[in-house]
């Protein structure tokens, strides 16, 4: 019973920050929408079609990007250690079951 108390544990662990990992590792993407623009290259208007215009110099120049950037790996490496957690105990509780 100990291993389904984990899991849950770890499931509502991961379902608290949900909302704030979700808005650091978007923070890359509005970071981006100030510098680019993404336009239509075709008369189809799908993404096949897609073209975009920046500024690499303003890119490489924006320090707020490179902290969301930094700050979205960092949370991915969080997320990924919980749902491989979550991931083991599950497979564990399995094992115990005589799953495989």
């Amino acid at each position: 019973m100990d291993l389904l108390g984990n899991q849950r544990a770890q499931y509502e662990a991961a379902q608290a920050v949900v909302g704030y990992w979700r808005d650091l590792i978007q923070g890359p993407q509005n970071a981006l929408d100030r510098h680019v623009e993404y336009f239509y290259t075709t008369d189809q208007m799908n993404e096949e079609g897609m073209g975009v215009r920046y500024d690499f110099a303003a890119l490489a120049a924006d320090r707020s990007l490179k902290n969301k950037v930094f700050e979205a790996i960092d949370v991915h490496g969080d997320w990924l250690a919980i749902q491989t957690d979550i991931y083991q105990t599950t497979r564990q509780i399995g094992d115990r079951l005589g799953r495989k």
